[in-house]
């Protein structure tokens, strides 16, 4: 298997786990399984930045390595 495959498959499972963590916590502050110390839509807004900031993050540099290894490979 060819690295820049790999960090291919890296990034969806990565994304994948991050959006599934998001998921998680807006479902967990709607039902209440969570109790957020500020307003809801604060901590909703909060949660939604951070970690979207993070998917950006970890998206962009696993992207860039991948064209890297795939110039690399040529």
């Amino acid at each position: 298997m060819k690295p820049s495959l790999r960090v291919m498959i890296l990034l969806i499972v990565i994304e994948l786990g991050l959006a599934g963590l998001w998921w998680y916590l807006l479902d967990a502050l709607r039902t209440g399984e969570l109790r957020p110390a500020r307003s809801l839509a604060e901590t909703v807004d909060t949660i939604s930045v951070i970690l979207g900031s993070a998917m950006g993050l970890v998206g962009g540099l696993l992207l860039v390595i991948w064209f890297v290894l795939r110039r690399r490979n040529r």
